[in-house]
C-alpha cells in the first residue's frame, strides 16, 4: 500500500503540477478522485482533510476513516 494519498481533480492544472514530479520520481500513491464542481471539496469528510476545501491534497500518512 502506498504511503502517499493524492486527492486529485483530473482537469486541474494545480493537480497536474503534483502528478508530474510524482511520475518523474516514480513514487507510488493512492489516488482519490475529487469532483471539484460536484461539491466534493465541500463535504465534511474532505474539509477534515483540507480545511481550505481545495485541491490538490497530498497526504503522507494514511487517512483515518
Amino acid at each position: 500500500m502506498p504511503e502517499l494519498h493524492f486527492f486529485d481533480y483530473a482537469a486541474s492544472a494545480n493537480c497536474h503540477k503534483v502528478r508530474l514530479p510524482l511520475a518523474q520520481l516514480e513514487r507510488e500513491y493512492e489516488p482519490a478522485a475529487i469532483g471539484a464542481f460536484a461539491g466534493d471539496t465541500f463535504s465534511g469528510e474532505y474539509a477534515r482533510i483540507n480545511p481550505f476545501c481545495s485541491t490538490p491534497v497530498l497526504a503522507v500518512a494514511p487517512i483515518a476513516n
